[in-house]
């Protein structure tokens, strides 16, 4: 029988460096989501620190949410995607 997990990332794109960072491993989706919706916002703060008011951020409440800066390339994708585990690939190892 196949499981489901949610993994949720941290996608950074500037123009000295790229990064990802899993920030966790959820049994269901809607753990997912809040964990997307805290790091925007914790993100998004970030970002006004930094920038003022010169960066454009939406969060989709689906598992999605993005921030970017309207005049430089600093880009940031929070996502939460689900995976099975243990689902069998082959019917038989024969």
């Amino acid at each position: 029988m196949a499981n489901k997990v949610w993994v949720v990332v941290r996608e950074r794109h500037t123009e000295d460096n790229d990064s990802t960072i899993i920030l966790g491993v959820y049994d269901n989706e809607a753990d997912a989501i809040e964990r997307v919706n805290e790091d925007f916002y914790e993100t998004e703060e970030e970002y006004i620190e930094q920038w003022g008011e010169q960066y454009s951020g939406e969060n989709h409440h689906n598992g999605y949410a993005e921030l970017h800066v309207d005049d430089a390339w600093d880009e940031t994708r929070i996502i939460a995607t689900g995976y099975e585990i243990n689902k069998p690939t082959f019917d038989s190892i024969f």
